[in-house]
């Protein structure tokens, strides 16, 4: 699982992303901010809560892609006639 962090300075709160928690990596490994140097990390919730769900793996596709897209297969409505579908849905949502 990656984790979106934040550098833990004020002045440069520089994003990246690490392979593992901050708190993982073993004394001195912590990847160095790009932009101030800094080995210390702390992991933006924000970003990491809406980053994650941002793509579907379902079997509609050999691709991650975004959920309801017209490959989907776990949109709620994929394969319902347009009749059926509730009033003001299309096929696509996004």
């Amino acid at each position: 699982m990656r984790f979106r962090c934040r550098c833990s300075r004020k002045a440069c709160q520089a994003r990246k992303t690490l392979a593992k928690h901050p708190d993982d990596y073993a004394a001195g490994r912590t990847p160095r901010c790009p932009m101030c140097g800094n080995r210390k990390w702390r992991v933006d919730g924000w970003r990491h809560k809406h980053e994650l769900h941002r793509y579907c793996w379902c079997n509609g596709a050999h691709y991650p892609h975004r959920y309801g897209s017209s490959v989907c297969l776990a949109h709620p409505h994929y394969g319902v006639p347009a009749e059926k579908r509730p009033r003001g849905v299309t096929e696509c949502p996004f």
